[in-house]
């Protein structure tokens, strides 16, 4: 079962990527909005997801939403964007507020 999670192409565990991505882009002062919306399913271990190539991924099924900034911005002025739930019903706007440090 092991094989199924192991590749070159994809981190099997696909939200540790994708918060390694927003940090990445974090500490290099390029954000300008952060936010985390619904993505896919979620998927785990006994239940994992499948990419066109075959290997396994787990995931809780966000997604990870940056606007990069053309010049460095401080940690303090970055904005939280926090999306409705386009699942429920509601329109999928993004609400912003500030970011506490």
């Amino acid at each position: 079962m092991l094989k199924r999670f192991v590749g070159e192409a994809i981190s099997a565990d696909l939200d540790s990527a994708q918060h390694f991505a927003i940090q990445n882009f974090w500490y290099s002062q390029s954000v300008k909005k952060v936010g985390v919306g619904s993505g896919v399913s979620a998927r785990d271990v006994e239940n994992p997801g499948t990419t066109f190539d075959g290997l396994g991924y787990v995931t809780r099924g966000t997604r990870g939403v940056l606007f990069l900034s053309d010049s460095p911005a401080a940690f303090g002025d970055a904005r939280v964007m926090s999306f409705e739930d386009s699942h429920s019903g509601s329109t999928g706007r993004a609400v912003e507020s500030s970011l506490e440090i």
